[in-house]
């Protein structure tokens, strides 16, 4: 798999005019020219740390939105947290991922896996996730510019709106909408082998009959592999709403965390727009 030609050449432009960062956001090893021009690899290739941009809550709060790149085309990369991956301040460390799915075929990198909620927006510089791979250090920082400001849960221009999704299985939960992470509620229970069913329901906050729905599964935390029936699906529904069912199966037990990515993908690769999906998060307790 290749970047488009385009996309090389500026990632060299950037090369040039910044040996070891990308931006003034992302801070990358002093290899960093020998690691782009590798560019995507089956495996061996690193995972980097982004921050995709900010966007306000109700309360007059802040969310700041991080993804990744894993520049693996067939590798899954794990990173527990502690030394290896880590925000600071420490009161913000705990909700990113340990655990990395391979690039998409489509749209190249995870964006907005997880958030961090800050009071202020002045204090979101100072917010910088961190990774080490393979002896090096990916590290970023949130940004308080106003270019990463980010429409949520709407975006008229395109008509994109962040899907309602309600879990009825494996136990009733809540209503989410949008990108906030929210990992509060206790764990459902599983076993080791036996199918975890996820049965859910997703909506149309408009009234408007869904178009396209993108799903994709991922393991956001956890030490063992999560199977899952479906992990990235396009739903194409004529109705207000849908129910779909997947499953996931755990090889170890252990206390993990499942992502879920409802994207209203009518207009094409929405991920580009970065507006509008929802982020659910379910807590699984497994036991032998």
């Amino acid at each position: 798999m290749r970047l488009t030609h385009a996309i090389v050449v500026a990632l060299l432009l950037v090369l040039l005019a910044a040996p070891t960062r990308v931006t003034a956001q992302n801070q990358l090893p002093s290899s960093a020219g020998d690691w782009m021009l590798r560019n995507l690899r089956a495996s061996g290739q690193p995972v980097v740390p982004l921050f995709d941009g900010w966007f306000h809550q109700p309360d007059g709060s802040y969310e700041l939105c991080f993804g990744y790149h894993n520049l693996n085309t067939k590798a899954e990369v794990e990173i527990p947290l502690g030394p290896d991956n880590f925000i600071e301040p420490a009161e913000y460390n705990g909700v990113q991922p340990e655990h990395f799915d391979e690039v998409p075929p489509e749209y190249r990198r995870r964006f907005c896996v997880f958030t961090v909620n800050v009071t202020d927006l002045a204090i979101a510089p100072e917010v910088r996730w961190t990774l080490r791979v393979g002896g090096e250090t990916y590290s970023v920082p949130g940004s308080s510019a106003e270019h990463y400001r980010m429409d949520e849960l709407l975006q008229s221009s395109r008509g994109n709106s962040a899907p309602r999704v309600v879990f009825q299985e494996p136990i009733d939960q809540p209503v989410r909408r949008g990108r906030t992470t929210d990992m509060s509620r206790p764990p459902v229970p599983a076993r080791v082998g036996e199918p975890l069913r996820l049965s859910f329901t997703v909506t149309d906050p408009d009234e408007i009959p869904l178009g396209v729905t993108r799903l994709i599964w991922g393991k956001h935390q956890g030490a063992g592999t999560v199977v899952f029936s479906e992990e990235d699906t396009e739903v194409t529904e004529e109705s207000e709403n849908f129910v779909r069912t997947a499953t996931a199966t755990f090889d170890e037990p252990g206390e993990y965390v499942l992502r879920l990515q409802a994207v209203d993908w009518d207009v094409g690769n929405a991920f580009g727009f970065h507006c509008c999906w929802t982020n659910y998060y379910l807590r699984v307790a497994v036991s032998r």
